[in-house]
């Protein structure tokens, strides 16, 4: 069950559904309740007014401040401000669920001198969304104590707590509730026809928890001590109760109940049976031992599914589905029924489960008031849902409801905005559709030209709602010209709609919209309406225009003489003549800008090339010049940063530890590597600024919380010349190894990949042990995330305080995060999760196009494309141009591959250098080994 404040707040207008409409009510019953509510909205804007006073005036606004302490002395100013401020949040926007449970919390510290403020706010929310039986409750029982209160109950007091009630248990299925109710009811037997009206809210609990496993048993309990109670006072007030007619009756009523709880499937089913046989006062008859022993049966075959519901903590939508699959295979229709309402309890937001619920009621009971609710009760719940709209307004067309009804419900749905115009097409359409099928035709003038006015008033809709995009009203105009040609014989209005829709340059370059004509003036029209037709589809299509073609030539072939079939010929060999060399004219250009695109590609790639060996040349040389020399440019790299030293492999036997006090490591053989044991416990942070005063301690600050840190190693050659005051001795290259006491800190720490530090983002990645490859994978999703939103022409300033501040105020925002460069610079893109999709969507339409920072800004559902493979462009070029390709090669990059095919000559040629081996790419690089350094010494 939903608690208190689990159900996020959801979008659009559509949130106002009328309980008169879900009852199958009639037209005074409607009105009657569209005034009320607006007695209530007026009502709630009264209580605000007068909570906040007038903000004109000073001595105003303290008035009204000191309105709320008045009624309640003790109320604490902190309170009294929250109120204030959450009463203002509601009334500018009331589809905030979030605001309207922090208001209710906030009016229930107050004490109860402010009834009549939380009154209202009770109303303005249940005005909006269903409530939980959580909310739900504590108004009940407000009101019953109001009800014992006064010292002689007026007439319709009980009446008005009763309706209450009504609406309580039309929410949602909660035994809570109706054990309330039926306690309420108990309480009023004393009224005149108490009896009966209790005995009706009995049997109404009993069909809506009956089939409940879990808690039917105390709704059962419930009724049936009403029954006993009953027959204790008839037996004390009759002399010979054995003889008197009443308590016979009243015997076997509750008689009766016993049998038909025993029959039913019922958690603690033993203990009613023993009961029973107490009440009784022997064993119970075979009669109802068969029954009992039956629905024993049964219940263990639900029990596996009951217990996985019970072990489940999470929405247990899985479980409930397998538990539905089971009964549907049984075919048990009263049984489906609670087990949807209980699962709806827990996924109330679950738009598939509510389209598959109202889906089976459609085809099992079709129509009745149970299935109009259930429509309703969905869209209240999933009011952004076009296609539960659209099984409300087939189910009240089922039911036969009136036309001020429909027009009802259909507008509060387009009061919703849905975000895709597909959206609002199928839902015109299913209202267009009832329309036309009360439409007597060809003869029903009033509503055929209500039909016509509403097709009218469907295009003008969808073209301003479609800016951008093809027509969106095209299918309407094309089902609204088949019923004026079919159904009304108007060939002339149909012919014009059509010309509407040839407006649109997609429709009238594809040949199916033409075709889609030609078939109508075959049916309806003449053949030179059909001649026509295809004649100007020939000149104007230009996808699938050989489809229009052969039709033309057909239909001169069936109806038209030589001449015309001659004209028809020349003419549609000219149009694909044209369009054949308009095909191969796109064709040569695309395939040049691909040849180009590709040049480009394999020229940087050479660029790219030379540059590294450039750089492993420089490094080299930067290393003969001695230790204590200091890093030119080129063994900085481009962009300033330090390169990266290659970590060589080591065998197992090797040992290295972290020395604590100094934050540096030891080791045997090598300094500078992670051996394999601790591997595992060390997190190698790279993308670090060369600026940082002090690495190890600001590394140690800004990891530290996540776990304890055993060892900070930097990532570097060792610098004996600067000391060991500089950086630990070592020249600092952008990356450090830190090792963590255990496992679980390395995980946590990994979770906050690209955390900054002093304005850069840090790229946290697991140490990898010497000879393990590293895993490239994609560290975000790349379907669609509907509860997520890409924004982009973000400012560049902006901050991700200010994007959340910004987001929050039309959404509840999970977590934003604006996407940086390796220097922690934003590219004003970001992305942001919300709670549910239905805030995403709201997302989307409140700050698409907006204006932010001076930018216009885009949102969208976050989307990403998918990633194609890399494909590698080859590294020589084609023959003719070698010697363009050649001139970008450095000299010294020539030299290496030659030596690299001269050593391959030799089968004794000693090991290539580092810088030979790049020159092949088909061989990974090697590190040097000291004997290579000591042979290029000597030779030199």
């Amino acid at each position: 069950m939903a608690s208190f404040g689990e159900r996020v707040p959801t979008e659009g207008k559509g949130q106002q559904e009328g309980n008169a409409a879900s009852k199958g009510k009639t037209n005074s019953d409607v009105e009657e309740k569209n005034q009320q509510e607006e007695v209530d909205e007026q009502s709630m804007e009264e209580e605000i007014k007068m909570m906040k006073g007038n903000s004109d005036g000073e001595s105003d606004d303290e008035e009204g401040k000191e309105d709320l302490s008045s009624d309640e002395m003790d109320v604490d100013e902190e309170v009294q401000e929250q109120v204030y401020m959450l009463m203002e949040k509601v009334s500018t926007n009331p589809f905030d669920y979030s605001s309207h449970v922090q208001l209710l919390a906030a009016l229930g510290q107050c004490g109860s001198g402010v009834k009549h403020h939380l009154q209202a706010a009770r109303e303005c929310m249940a005005k909006e969304f269903p409530l939980t039986a959580e909310l739900w409750l504590p108004w009940l029982r407000d009101a019953i104590a109001e009800l014992e209160e006064i010292e002689e109950e007026e007439k319709g007091e009980r009446e008005q707590v009763k309706k209450l009630f009504d609406r309580a248990v039309s929410d949602y299925l909660s035994p809570d509730l109706w054990i309330e109710y039926v306690g309420f009811m108990v309480s009023g037997l004393g009224d005149p026809g108490g009896l009966a009206v209790a005995r009706a809210v009995c049997d109404r609990a009993l069909t809506a928890l009956s089939l409940h496993p879990p808690a039917g048993k105390s709704v059962w309990d419930a009724c049936r001590e009403l029954e006993q109670a009953l027959l204790s006072t008839l037996e004390g007030t009759c002399g010979h109760p054995e003889s008197h007619k009443a308590v016979r009756e009243q015997r076997e009523r509750v008689d009766s109940l016993y049998r038909r709880q025993l029959g039913l499937p019922l958690q603690n089913m033993d203990s009613t049976l023993a009961e029973y046989e107490s009440w009784l006062g022997h064993p119970v008859d075979p009669d109802v031992r068969k029954a009992y022993d039956r629905a024993w049966k049964e219940l263990q075959e639900f029990q596996p599914f009951e217990e996985a519901l019970l072990s489940t903590t999470s929405s247990k939508l899985t479980e409930w589905q397998a538990y539905l699959a089971f009964l549907h295979d049984r075919n048990d229709p009263a049984r489906i029924i609670t087990t949807y309402e209980r699962a709806l309890v827990d996924n109330c937001l679950n738009y598939d489960l509510w389209i598959q619920y109202t889906e089976w009621l459609d085809g099992c009971l079709q129509t009745g008031e149970q299935v109009i609710s259930a429509h309703h009760r969905a869209t209240r719940n999933c009011p952004w849902v076009s296609a539960l709209w659209q099984g409300c307004l087939r189910a009240h067309e089922r039911g036969r409801t009136d036309l001020d009804t429909m027009k009802d419900v259909f507008s509060r749905a387009l009061e919703v905005g849905f975000v895709q115009p597909e959206e609002h097409i199928a839902l015109w359409e299913t209202f267009l559709d009832f329309l036309r099928r009360r439409t007597t035709f060809p003869n029903g003038s009033k509503e055929l030209e209500e039909l016509r006015e509403w097709y009218t008033k469907a295009v003008q809709t969808l073209c301003q709602t479609g800016s951008g995009l093809p027509n969106p009203a095209i299918p309407l105009l094309k089902h609204w010209a088949r019923i004026e040609a079919h159904l009304c014989g108007n060939l002339s209005k149909a012919r014009e709609l059509w010309e509407e829709v040839l407006k649109d340059n997609t429709a009238r370059a594809d040949s199916s919209s033409w075709l889609e004509f030609y078939q109508l003036e075959r049916e309806c029209g003449s053949l030179e309406g059909c001649r026509r037709v295809l004649h100007r589809g020939v000149q104007s299509t230009t996808v699938n225009t050989h489809l229009v073609c052969n039709q033309l030539l057909l239909f001169e072939r069936e109806h038209g003489s030589l001449v015309q079939w001659d004209v028809a010929r020349e003419r549609v060999q000219a149009r694909l003549r044209r369009i054949g060399e308009q095909y191969q004219k796109e064709e040569e250009r695309m395939r040049q800008k691909k040849e180009l695109q590709m040049e480009r590609e394999r020229e940087k790639t050479i660029r790219d090339k030379a540059k590294k060996s450039e750089q492993r040349s420089a490094r080299k040389r930067g290393g003969e010049q001695g230790e204590g020399s200091a890093p030119t440019k080129k063994q900085r790299g481009v962009y300033g940063a330090a390169l990266p030293e290659e970590v060589p492999s080591h065998s197992p036997g090797e040992v290295k530890k972290f020395n604590e006090g100094e934050n540096r490591m030891d080791t045997a053989v090598e300094k500078g590597v992670v051996d394999s044991n601790s591997a595992s416990r060390t997190v190698f942070v790279s993308n670090l600024s060369l600026n940082l005063s002090d690495p190890v301690q600001q590394l140690h600050s800004a990891l530290g919380p996540f776990g304890s840190i055993t060892g900070i190693k930097l990532g570097g050659k060792e610098d004996k010349s600067a000391g060991e005051s500089s950086n630990h001795g070592r020249q600092f290259r952008g990356f450090a190894y830190v090792m963590f006491h255990d496992e679980e800190s390395v995980k946590e720490v990994l979770k906050h990949d690209r955390m900054p530090l002093d304005g850069r983002p840090m790229f946290l990645s697991r140490c990898r042990p010497p000879g393990e490859k590293r895993e490239r994978s994609f560290k975000y999703n790349l379907g669609m995330e509907p509860d997520k939103v890409f924004i982009s022409g973000l400012p560049f300033s902006l901050t991700e305080s200010e994007l959340h501040k910004l987001c929050t105020k039309h959404s509840e925002v999970s977590k934003t995060r604006i996407v940086t460069n390796r220097a922690g610079k934003s590219k004003g893109l970001a992305y942001v999760e919300l709670a549910t999709a239905a805030d995403a969507s709201r997302l989307v339409l409140a700050l698409n196009d907006q204006e932010v920072g001076g930018r216009h800004i885009s949102v969208a559902i976050s989307q990403p494309p998918a990633r194609r493979p890399k494909q590698s462009a080859p590294l020589i070029a084609p023959r003719g141009r070698a010697r363009t390709q050649l001139a970008l090669i450095p000299r010294s990059l020539h030299r290496q591959v030659g030596e690299k095919v001269e050593q391959k000559k030799t089968p004794n040629s000693e090991p290539a250098s580092s810088s030979q081996v790049e020159g092949n790419t088909n061989e990974k690089p090697k590190g040097l080994t000291n004997a290579d350094f000591s042979r290029m010494l000597l030779k030199k």
